[in-house]
């Protein structure tokens, strides 16, 4: 039996850290410079060795057979299994405390994971020497010049605008190569009235990137978090070991698990193309990430950081869905250039929920 992930990481705090650290802290390179980091020409994984920290062979973490980092050879892989009880009681601990007080968000650029990352196999049956190795998110230097203290992304949607005929659903499926039982939006329509007078609203409902996100404090390995530098949610696929605790944790419904599953049997060559989300340009092959994660909306971060907008928001012929830095009393809608702080000023407004203290960030004008 292996160890679970939230003995590995205790293991790693005592052994390679003299302070108290976080989770997040042990899962991405730190933002500060620390004592003992390895040259610019050696690797991560060669300066563990050369420091007596790690031995074996480099295939160590994904590679074949066994070495002495404690890792099962792949004829025992079918015979893994993860005790989810460790998961619930770390949980339950979570919900009580009300979170991580240790817990920080990454450094300020704009980050995605390697898709030559730790994947979530290996995260279960390595060492911890190993997983830090291996588990490093890579940053974006291009979004650097677009970063401002205290952006918060966030949506407003004018329901009078809307008129319902799903081109924010398509454009956004489009956009990221979404499969089958994986939606990033929805668009739900609710009638009033009696015949002959009736009138059809439609709520278009992307991830809502809540200020206190609920669907954080439940992962047991921190692969969901909210971004210091814009406010958005993410969801580290490396890091995602597929527990699906997050999307009991959402109550809206804004989360979705990739099983697997493709429109046409074989899958047609459209449905191969890489997802360009988080810049990462990921092909779903096998059981291979994004494959057995949860998966969101992420505002397009990729085509944000680029100077475009969400697809959603581009595609949206009547100009419904405004976009911008909420938190900016004279931001204005990127789209359309009104001003968002008077928008909401001027009209009436609500967010779904709102009595459940997540604080979305998106807003409807009614």
């Amino acid at each position: 039996m292996i160890k679970d992930e939230i003995d590995l990481i205790e293991e790693a705090k005592q052994a390679g850290n003299a302070k108290k650290v976080s989770r997040r802290e042990f899962l991405f390179m730190p933002a500060k410079p620390v004592k003992n980091q390895p040259p610019e020409n050696q690797s991560g994984l060669e300066f563990l060795k050369a420091s007596g920290k790690v031995s074996g062979d480099e295939s160590c973490c994904g590679g074949t057979g066994e070495s002495s980092c404690g890792c099962a050879s792949h004829d025992e892989e079918d015979g893994l299994e993860v005790d989810l009880s460790v998961i619930d009681s770390f949980v339950y601990e979570q919900m009580e405390n009300g979170g991580d007080e240790n817990y920080q968000s990454p450094s300020g650029e704009f980050e995605h994971s390697s898709t030559s990352g730790i994947n979530r196999r290996d995260f279960l049956k390595c060492s911890a020497a190993g997983a830090i190795a291996t588990a490093v998110a890579s940053m974006n230097a291009q979004a650097e010049s677009l970063i401002k203290e205290g952006v918060q992304f966030g949506m407003i949607i004018d329901i009078r605008r809307c008129m319902g005929d799903s081109a924010c659903v398509v454009a956004c499926k489009a956009e990221n190569k979404t499969p089958p039982g994986v939606d990033y939006n929805v668009l739900w329509a609710e009638e009033y009235g009696e015949y002959p007078d009736i009138r059809r609203d439609f709520i278009f409902r992307p991830c809502l990137h809540c200020e206190i996100p609920s669907c954080v404090y439940p992962c047991p390995t921190q692969a969901t978090f909210k971004r210091d530098v814009d406010g958005v949610v993410v969801v580290d696929y490396d890091i995602c070991i597929g527990c699906r605790y997050c999307i009991a944790g959402c109550p809206y419904g804004a989360r979705s698990f990739d099983y697997g599953h493709w429109y046409n049997e074989p899958p047609a060559d459209w449905e191969k193309q890489p997802s360009p989300e988080y810049g990462e340009n990921r092909v779903r092959k096998g059981l291979n990430s994004p494959i057995g994660n949860v998966r969101k909306c992420s505002f397009c971060l990729h085509r944000v950081y680029k100077g475009l907008n969400p697809a959603c928001a581009e595609s949206c012929a009547p100009g419904a869905i405004h976009f911008g830095n909420i938190n900016d009393p004279e931001a204005t809608c990127r789209l359309h250039g009104e001003n968002l702080h008077e928008l909401l000023r001027t009209r009436n407004h609500f967010r779904l929920k709102e009595e459940l203290g997540n604080k979305p960030s998106v807003y409807y004008l009614t």
